[in-house]
């Protein structure tokens, strides 16, 4: 009797171990990427969101119930990126556009000069929270809010990854 009790005990022990190493590892998955027409393409994991500063929105969802979202402004991001805003917003920089793209490949599209906080006057937040509690995986574990965007058709669950395109010049 005593084996079998030690036999679960040591199962119990390393199915215990295995969580907490699966747990760690998830914490490193990479959950966003920025690439494209950027200075400095971005793989960011959970970790990394703790690092920006936390920002939050209260939004109705479609039931009319309203939830409180944290996570980190867009416009830092890009910054974090090397996207230079206010006077050194250029022509180039007009003309690129940002495609955020989902885990079921929903994609939308922004124009670069929304983030510029001198010209925009709302906060695009990459939420990771929402009621305290992580994004569920049915919509995250990131969302992208736009508050203000009443039909929502640029709100984006399950964001994996921002691309900043040059649009091309027409002749």
């Amino acid at each position: 009797m005593k084996i079998i009790l030690r036999c679960h005990l040591i199962a119990f022990w390393l199915i215990c171990l295995s969580l907490s190493v699966s747990a760690q590892e998830k914490s490193t998955d990479v959950v966003l990427t920025v690439g494209g027409k950027v200075e400095h393409s971005l793989s960011l994991t959970r970790a990394d969101f703790d690092k920006f500063k936390r920002h939050s929105v209260s939004v109705k969802s479609r039931d009319g119930k309203e939830h409180k979202y944290e996570g980190i402004s867009l416009g830092d991001l890009l910054q974090k990126a090397g996207i230079e805003f206010g006077d050194t917003l250029h022509q180039e920089a007009a003309a690129t556009y940002l495609l955020a793209e989902a885990a079921d490949r929903y994609r939308v599209v922004f124009a670069l000069p929304e983030f510029d906080s001198p010209s925009a006057d709302r906060l695009i937040v990459i939420a990771d929270r929402v009621d305290g509690n992580p994004i569920p995986a049915s919509n995250g574990p990131l969302q992208l809010l736009v508050p203000g965007d009443k039909g929502r058709g640029r709100w984006v669950r399950q964001l994996r990854s921002l691309t900043l395109v040059l649009a091309p010049a027409t002749k």
